[in-house]
């Protein structure tokens, strides 16, 4: 096999643009940078680029620590996205790939965000202390989020708003400000398995007009009438 091309144990801190930007058709293993206080994003894949980026610190940029755009699928793996402007982590365009065990704090956004026609597989991320959500899907956003813990976020733990569709899969939702888990009117998809706990507003909320399947999710003690009224399991 080919081998990918290294990026590796680099500083990219004070860019005007991003830290390190992915281009075209480049496939590069991108591990341990130290990609901080970028005017842009700390990493950006664009057009329809891969690869893996591993292990690299992603903090205090302008904008998203990782941003995913265009038709990129790069593999996110271990990564540590802190106190951006914007998100932690930026699937926006017609992306895929995958998002595996990454730390996204702390961010003035949402600590992993979908969007337009994303569909990323989003597996055992802790998305913690973010101004608003810990995982959110808007547009029309899709994919599945499965095993994540997100707490203490703001307003939810996971939100889909809008026509998003995601499959949510046996995440740990606790003390968020808002809901554990959000499903906004005109929302689809499905929640198997989660649980919510300890959350400002309510464990798991199904909106009027939402289109959404609910299987064996387990919930704490602290639930609103209007979330019991939206329950269809």
């Amino acid at each position: 096999d080919e081998a990918l091309p290294e990026i590796e144990l680099n500083y990219c801190e004070n860019n005007c643009g991003d830290g390190i930007r992915i281009w075209g058709q480049a496939k590069p293993q991108i591990d341990a940078n130290f990609l901080r206080k970028n005017v842009g994003c700390g990493l950006a894949y664009l057009k329809m680029s891969a690869g893996m980026a591993r292990g690299n610190y992603c903090d205090e940029n302008h904008k998203d620590g990782i941003r995913v755009a265009a038709m990129a699928t790069p593999f996110l793996l271990q990564n540590r996205c802190r106190r951006n402007l914007l998100n932690g982590i930026d699937y926006v365009g017609k992306v895929s790939g995958n998002a595996n065990e990454n730390y996204c704090k702390d961010n003035l956004v949402h600590g992993i965000n979908v969007h337009h026609k994303s569909f990323p597989d989003i597996n055992e991320n802790v998305c913690s202390n973010n101004r608003y959500c810990g995982i959110a899907f808007s547009g029309a956003g899709a994919g599945t989020a499965r095993k994540n813990e997100c707490f203490g976020n703001g307003s939810n733990g996971i939100m889909a708003r809008e026509n998003s569709s995601p499959s949510v899969e046996q995440n740990e939702c606790h003390q968020n400000g808002g809901f554990g888990i959000l499903f906004s009117a005109f929302a689809k998809g499905r929640a198997i398995k989660n649980n919510c706990r300890k959350n400002g507003k309510g464990e798991l909320y199904v909106a009027v007009g939402a289109s959404t399947t609910l299987t064996g999710n387990s919930y704490g003690e602290k639930e609103t009438k209007e979330t019991k009224e939206n329950k269809t399991e």
